[in-house]
């Protein structure tokens, strides 16, 4: 398998159990019915998990090539995590944008600049404190299995 299609089919299966640890979150845990804000936040969830392995795997398998396999196991835990979590706030900030946009002054403006800034730290504070919950229970499981798959190859 070349590594441009394993890091595709890396991504999509990351994505696909973020998604699923985010609507089984939401369906079990606060008892949501599927609708149609439920279908949009796990497809922002699975696409912050698909755009954080294609930055979180090369980053990794150039640092951690001769690394003995627990600290490659927590190094790839470690920016796994962090590109996930990085990549769906920053889509999630895009969508608080999106809608915010409505009441901001024009573009390029001094105010323009101030308003896309608060707005995109309210946002990450807001899946921070109350987003990052959606991983939980399944994430981190998940997150074991794929750690353990990524280190038992030779190269990351």
């Amino acid at each position: 398998m070349t590594p441009l299609l394993r890091t595709v089919a890396l991504s999509l299966a990351w994505g696909i159990m973020m998604a699923f640890s985010a609507a089984w979150s939401l369906a079990v845990d606060f008892e949501r019915v599927p609708d149609g804000q439920f279908l949009t936040l796990a497809a922002l969830y699975f696409a912050g998990a698909c755009a954080a392995v294609p930055a979180a795997i090369p980053l990794t398998s150039r640092l951690t090539n001769r690394w003995k396999r627990p600290w490659r196991f927590a190094a790839i835990a470690t920016t796994l995590t962090a590109a996930t979590l990085v990549f769906t706030a920053a889509l999630l900030a895009l969508e608080h944008r999106s809608y915010f946009a409505q009441w901001h002054d024009p573009v390029f403006t001094r105010i323009w600049f101030m308003q896309q800034f608060f707005t995109a730290v309210g946002s990450t504070y807001q899946y921070a404190v109350i987003g990052t919950r959606h991983y939980l229970p399944l994430a981190p499981l998940f997150l074991l299995a794929t750690c353990w798959v990524l280190t038992r190859k030779t190269r990351v």
